[in-house]
């Protein structure tokens, strides 16, 4: 059922992330600004999935609201660089249909004191794109994308609670 509402969204510039192809010249050239428009659930009737999406944030964070959430279309060879999620407290992405070579998300360590580390402590942590699943995380967290390595699209659903 969730498979079956992800896929029947239309390509609509309204909700892509800057970093997608056919992104809204707003968002792709604007400012965090540009980004709160981005309202995926509001402008479309998701409920098994959004049901889902409630469901787990409630185990880490009770008075959860979602205020922003959009679709991330990285194509082949593209990642995103290192970033935070500003003026929330949980953030999330749920990965679809997805494959190993698709690359995933890198969550780097807080602990600056990490990159001096010379055993067992690495600079970030690498989780892979595993489809259909979804990924909560602080937003103040820094995290990055890996390359896209494959063909196709890596379609992910981000959004952000506060």
């Amino acid at each position: 059922m969730i498979t079956d509402e992800i896929n029947s969204l239309p390509d609509d510039p309204e909700i892509l992330s800057h970093l997608s192809p056919g992104a809204k010249r707003s968002i792709v050239e604007g400012s965090h600004n540009g980004m709160y428009g981005l309202q995926l659930f509001k402008r479309y009737d998701m409920p098994e999935f959004e049901r889902f999406i409630m469901h787990s944030l409630e185990q880490v964070y009770t008075e959860a609201q979602i205020f922003q959430s959009w679709i991330n279309k990285l194509p082949k060879g593209s990642s995103q660089a290192v970033h935070t999620h500003a003026n929330s407290v949980v953030s999330g992405v749920y990965y679809h249909e997805t494959t190993a070579n698709m690359g995933g998300i890198v969550f780097m360590n807080p602990n600056p004191y990490s990159k001096m580390a010379m055993w067992g402590t690495e600079e970030g942590r690498f989780f892979p794109c595993t489809p259909n699943t979804l990924v909560l995380f602080p937003s103040w967290l820094e995290h990055k994308t890996s390359e896209n390595r494959s063909d196709h699209p890596r379609v992910s659903i981000a959004f952000n609670a506060k």
